[in-house]
């Protein structure tokens, strides 16, 4: 068996390298940083990361990075309480041919709403290189914003008057990263594959430069 999680010579954003991981089941497999967490106990946390997919693969239920996973003794990956769990999802647009983003925290709890008109206020990444994926969370506003190749998403930033329906998780105190893959509808063959490059984590917005 090939660990799903390998640093990958052949893909990369800057330098030489960059974090591939294949999922392709609903176990997927996730690389999860806790530590950079508590230098930014003031509950503003910004990511940025760029990333490469295969912008025509069509999903129908899958995670690319979540808050609130924790690795756990047996080398798996285990779960905060399930309010404290959400995720960037590439799903369906609509019932078409496409993938776009959702955040979920559930799979009734969305944004945008998974309907044609709410999906066309959100996007997903495209061509065939890397893009900068940018996000937000505030633990005191309970805001989540979203930004891809600089351009802020309104369906995937919960002030957006599209989002007015969505419930943000129990305390949106972000206090870990996993970057991975899982289909829940795999397992794909051959498996997905994602890479992630030049990973930064802030309390304040630092961009694609």
């Amino acid at each position: 068996m090939i660990f799903p999680i390998t640093i990958d010579t052949t893909a990369s954003h800057s330098g030489s390298q960059s974090l591939k991981v294949e999922g392709g089941d609903s176990c997927g497999a996730f690389a999860v940083n806790t530590s950079a967490f508590p230098s930014l106990s003031s509950g503003e946390v910004y990511a940025r990361m760029w990333v490469k997919l295969d912008a025509t693969k069509v999903f129908a239920h899958a995670i690319l990075l979540g808050g609130g996973l924790l690795p756990v003794a047996d080398g798996g990956v285990g779960f905060n309480t399930a309010g404290d769990l959400f995720s960037l999802q590439p799903e369906t647009n609509g019932g078409t041919s496409t993938s776009v983003f959702y955040w979920g925290v559930q799979d009734s709890n969305v944004m945008p709403p998974m309907n044609s008109s709410a999906s066309a206020s959100t996007t997903y990444l495209s061509g065939a290189g890397f893009s900068c994926l940018e996000f937000h969370v505030s633990k005191a506003q309970k805001v989540v914003e979203t930004w891809i190749n600089g351009t802020a998403i309104s369906g995937l930033t919960s002030t957006s008057s599209v989002n007015s329906g969505w419930t943000p998780p129990a305390s949106l105190a972000l206090t870990s990263l996993a970057l991975g893959w899982a289909d829940f509808h795999g397992p794909d063959s051959p498996a997905f594959a994602v890479w992630f490059d030049d990973v930064a984590l802030s309390s304040a917005r630092i961009g694609c430069q």
